[in-house]
């Protein structure tokens, strides 16, 4: 099976871009390609290594930093972040962003269904309960790990067009007086 036009145009601008000492997501992004469809055509079909100078730059960075490459500084550095908005947003300690700000859009907007909840944070919907999925969620799942901490209850199931069912969520007592406290505290 030989290639098209296009495909060998893409593999030729990548190879291109490569040589110049770019990174496989900023040829993604020039290209309009998927990153690991970039790393593949350049390490498998292409047979290219990665960009000059780009591996020793990781090495150097991440050395200097005391982790072992680039985007672990960026990782730690965006912990540290979400845990500060965390905490300013009134809710307990110990909760990730996402939970946070599943939690502010709850009170804000009152009773939502998982599809409401996925677009008032801006998660994609995928007409799954798996939007709420997580590795780094005690339970690996951000709405489910609310349910159990009792801060989020799931209430009366409502009649869907879809699957048959859809659950309602809204906050709990307990997260409301939390939250009210919090505020008075900050008053005083």
């Amino acid at each position: 099976m030989g290639m098209t036009p296009k495909t060998a145009a893409q593999w030729a601008l990548i190879a291109k871009l490569n040589a110049e000492g770019k990174t496989d997501t900023e040829i993604a992004r020039l290209v309009g390609l998927n990153r690991c469809y970039v790393q593949r055509v350049r390490s498998r079909r292409l047979g290219l290594p990665v960009a000059a100078g780009v591996r020793e730059a990781q090495r150097r960075v991440g050395l200097g930093q005391g982790v072992r490459g680039r985007g672990w500084a960026k990782i730690l550095a965006g912990r540290q972040g979400r845990r500060r908005e965390a905490a300013a947003s009134g809710w307990p300690q110990g909760l990730l962003l996402t939970e946070t700000r599943i939690l502010d859009a709850l009170a804000l907007h009152g009773p939502m269904t998982r599809k409401e909840i996925a677009d008032a944070i801006g998660l994609p919907w995928t007409n799954s309960i798996n939007v709420f999925h997580a590795g780094n969620a005690p339970g690996g799942n951000y709405l489910r790990h609310l349910v159990k901490t009792g801060l989020v209850v799931r209430l009366c199931p409502i009649a869907g067009v879809v699957r048959g069912v859809v659950w309602v969520f809204s906050l709990s007592f307990d997260a409301l007086d939390y939250r009210n406290k919090e505020a008075a505290d900050a008053r005083t």
